[in-house]
C-alpha cells in the first residue's frame, strides 16, 4: 500500500523565498519505515495553485 505524502506547505514556504521548509519526513527512512510506502506530492488538483499563489503576493507587495 502506498500512502499519499502532502508538501504544499514546504514547498510553498520554499517558493516564495522565505526557506526553511522541512522536507526530511519525505524519505520513508526518516520515518522510521523499513519500506517505502510514501509518495510526496507537490500540490494535489484540488489546492491553489503554487505559482499564481505566489503572484498574487507579489501584487500586494508591490513587486512587478
Amino acid at each position: 500500500m502506498m500512502l499519499w505524502g502532502n508538501y504544499n506547505g514546504a514547498y510553498s514556504q520554499n517558493s516564495t523565498g522565505t526557506g526553511g521548509a522541512d522536507f526530511s519526513t519525505i524519505n520513508f527512512s526518516d520515518r522510521d519505515w523499513d519500506v517505502p510506502h510514501l509518495i510526496g506530492y507537490m500540490e494535489s488538483h484540488d489546492e491553489e495553485r503554487l505559482m499564481y499563489r505566489n503572484l498574487q503576493k507579489r501584487k500586494i507587495h508591490g513587486v512587478v
